[in-house]
């Protein structure tokens, strides 16, 4: 059932734990080791589910660890407005609520910020122009190969020739080497 063990759902179901870990466990330390031992599990569970239960998913550039950052800071900002609200009610007097306010005004600039300035979708046009040298079209025709995949089938196998030759269906394809509006090379194999 993806929209329960999908990755969005996965994802936005750690950020909520993690978020009510933080808001709550000021109030109750308690939440705080329920929510540990909740991310503890989670990580002996999914670690094994990822690996060797699940069909391999595709990559989505980022886009679930954008989106649970951003809930994040929204959970912060709950979390200032409880906070001002228990020093407002709790304190004899205002002046901590006070102290505390400006917080709330900061965790808005930096989540406006973060959502506006931080380039994660497509490369800036700075960093494609001035490194222009670094970003090459041609292919060379090498791939990386993991020395855990020849384990056992090739002893002899020397570390330096980890680097091999694509097969000639893929040395046939043309690399265009323009970038989208995506900021994405296309062709690369």
């Amino acid at each position: 059932d993806q929209d329960y063990f999908g990755i969005g759902s996965r994802s936005a179901r750690a950020t909520i734990v993690l978020l009510i870990g933080i808001i709550f466990s000021t109030l109750s330390p308690v939440v705080a080791v329920i929510s540990a031992a909740f991310f503890f599990v989670a990580r002996l569970v999914y670690g094994y589910l990822i690996v060797f239960a699940e069909t391999r998913k595709p990559d989505l550039g980022g886009a679930f660890f954008v989106l649970q950052m951003q809930h994040l800071q929204v959970g912060i900002g709950i979390y200032c407005i409880l906070m001002i609200g228990v020093l407002w009610v709790m304190a004899p007097n205002n002046y901590p609520a006070a102290i505390v306010a400006p917080s709330l005004f900061y965790t808005i600039l930096r989540a406006k910020s973060f959502n506006e300035e931080f380039l994660w979708e497509r490369l800036p046009f700075r960093e494609i122009a001035f490194n222009a040298h670094i970003l090459s079209t041609h292919d060379t025709q090498q791939v990386y190969v993991q020395p855990e995949l020849h384990e056992g089938f090739d002893d002899d196998l020397d570390m330096d020739n980890m680097v091999h030759r694509r097969s000639s269906l893929v040395t046939n394809r043309q690399i265009c080497g323009s970038l989208t509006a995506g900021g994405y090379l296309k062709g690369r194999g």
